[in-house]
């Protein structure tokens, strides 16, 4: 189980608060963005009576419904006047009795150099939020400066401050996982279906099929699919298909792991025959199999297996 229910993420603009927060979102947080500083201790107590709740009607912490109660709170300095006048994230949660209760809290400060921040918003061309009309300051230099001044007192009672500026949005992201003591599996999708109707466009890798044993020419298989047992010995026992099992398996177990090393969420596969019912049906279910036996998240479709079949 994640080891914070409630967290709360601020940091400097530029830094990688978005991203933070999209990594959260992956996480199955329920991420809310810019809550006016006012309305977060009413917001966590709500949270806690809904948890509170689910204890009453006899959960005693299990996954079921506790797992749902997961909330990401993006806090910016701009939005509420109130902001200067609190002085941590500590300081709000104690003065409304909150850090004593049965949800855990935790705080994520998003830092980075002001030269990086202020290399950024020029790449982007971005206006700094604090530039805005009638703004005392005149330059990124001095907004920073004055945001980086509004969140010192945040940044001193984190629960885990990162630093961006040497970083990835991959490192981020992993950062983010490690926090939270948990990391979001690939999901691997394998889409089989037949050239005749157009390739798949939501695909990451393809693989054509056609090479293989082909059932339609079988009159006692060629309208039966990949999902009976006659298509699938028919296919399975050709000498191409196991050799090409085995490269398969073996390319999928070297590529899967360095996709999740990246911090890819979902792996596409596109395994494609002339009309998307015999063969890529046969090699798509038996590589899913294959993975689900290494325990490697899975989940298949059949784009053409109700088409018609070729005339």
């Amino acid at each position: 189980m994640n080891e914070y229910n409630l967290i709360i993420l601020t940091g400097l603009s530029g830094s990688g608060k978005s991203t933070a927060l999209s990594a959260l979102e992956d996480l199955d947080y329920a991420c809310v963005e810019n809550l006016p500083f006012s309305l977060i201790a009413p917001f966590i107590k709500e949270v806690i009576e809904k948890y509170k709740a689910i204890d009453a009607r006899g959960c005693n912490g299990s996954h079921s419904e506790k797992e749902v109660l997961k909330y990401a709170l993006l806090v910016d300095s701009r939005l509420d006047s109130s902001f200067t006048t609190v002085k941590s994230i500590s300081e709000l949660l104690e003065g409304n009795g909150i850090l004593d209760s049965s949800i855990r809290v935790g705080s994520i400060f998003i830092d980075c150099t002001d030269e990086v921040i202020i290399r950024r918003f020029r790449e982007t061309r971005r206006k700094h939020p604090l530039l805005k009309k009638g703004s005392p300051y005149t330059s990124i230099s001095d907004a920073v400066k004055k945001e980086r001044e509004l969140l010192k007192d945040f940044r001193i009672s984190a629960t885990r401050i990162i630093d961006t500026s040497q970083s990835s949005v991959h490192d981020l992201r992993r950062n983010i996982e490690d926090f939270c003591n948990e990391k979001k599996s690939l999901l691997v999708t394998f889409q089989s279906f037949g050239f005749k109707y157009g390739n798949p466009t939501d695909v990451d890798l393809l693989f054509d099929v056609r090479f293989l044993p082909n059932p339609y020419f079988d009159e006692e298989l060629k309208e039966q699919t990949g999902l009976s047992i006659p298509v699938r010995e028919f296919v399975s026992r050709d000498p191409d298909t196991i050799d090409f099992m085995k490269h398969l398996e073996s390319i999928l177990e070297f590529l899967i792991p360095r996709f999740e090393k990246e911090g890819k969420q979902y792996l596409n596969i596109g395994i494609g025959c002339t009309g998307g019912k015999h063969r890529s049906v046969v090699i798509a279910e038996e590589i899913s199999n294959r993975l689900r036996l290494k325990n490697i998240e899975v989940q298949i479709s059949h784009r053409d297996i109700k088409r018609s079949i070729i005339k």
